[in-house]
């Protein structure tokens, strides 16, 4: 291997890194936070940093120093996720689920700063609420996205509600920062979320989180109903099977450390 191979590996490596570094972070990324833990030399950083932003692989904040993944690799991590070999799994744990509970189950995402409605199956029933794969919706007012929100580090919590606009959706949603972290608080301690026709008028949810192997949580797992069908009560004396679901679906994926042991070292 030549010089010139040898360097663009290098490159390449770095600028894998770089983005996984930014990816798995819990807390607002610059450059110099990038030097210092992957120990790359800070105009390497710059300069790698420069191409992956004009790819939109990485954007920055308004004020240019703070670095998030870009649109392109999330639109590329949904898309693997979407199509790799383990959806025929994934789809029969939530059918399984669906199929006994006689209820929609479905899967969500965080992206940004909004919940992304990644995966269901329906159940069988003439009156049904139709959220289509691939909705975004907020995070405030859902059962999945208020899990999200209850379950990062409060510092991330903290810098994402002050940032978003608490609109309400209906008159159940919670539009006050100091309510919606007190009903937060709650969700953290018993690991189970509500939507109580937060989101959608005559509609409930129920959440619980799916995590990788560290204990992170990387998807809600929900089912929901029409209020003509359930109240939110009766949703929940069902969370106990949704949390096993989850726990197998858990054990259908495999995910990678978020960190070499060098950078837990820091």
């Amino acid at each position: 291997m030549n010089n010139n191979e040898s360097s663009s590996n290098s490159a390449l490596s770095r600028a894998f890194k770089i983005t996984e570094f930014i990816a798995n972070e819990t807390r607002p990324v610059t450059a110099v936070d990038i030097a210092l833990y992957l120990k790359i030399p800070k105009a390497s950083v710059h300069r790698i940093i420069s191409q992956l932003e004009e790819e939109d692989i990485i954007v920055r904040d308004l004020q240019g120093r703070f670095l998030s993944i870009g649109a392109r690799f999330k639109k590329m991590s949904l898309d693997v996720l979407s199509h790799f070999d383990g959806r025929a799994p994934r789809q029969m744990v939530l059918k399984e689920l669906a199929d006994e509970i006689q209820e929609t189950c479905n899967l969500s995402v965080l992206d940004g700063y909004e919940l992304l409605y990644f995966e269901r199956v329906e159940a069988n029933w003439p009156v049904m609420v139709n959220l289509k794969l691939g909705s975004r919706l907020p995070i405030h007012c859902t059962a999945s996205g208020k899990l999200f929100l209850a379950l990062m580090p409060r510092s991330k919590r903290n810098h994402i509600l002050s940032t978003i606009t608490l609109e309400p959706q209906t008159k159940h949603s919670i539009a006050n920062i100091d309510d919606l972290n007190k009903e937060l608080d709650a969700i953290a301690v018993r690991g189970i979320s509500i939507d109580n026709e937060e989101l959608i008028e005559g509609m409930v949810a129920v959440a619980v989180p799916v995590c990788d192997q560290d204990g992170n949580m990387i998807a809600g797992m929900a089912i929901h109903a029409p209020t003509l069908r359930l109240d939110v009560n009766k949703l929940l004396a069902k969370a106990s099977r949704l949390k096993l679901a989850a726990k197998k679906l858990e054990g259908l994926m495999s995910f990678q450390p978020s960190h070499s042991d060098e950078l837990k070292q820091h």
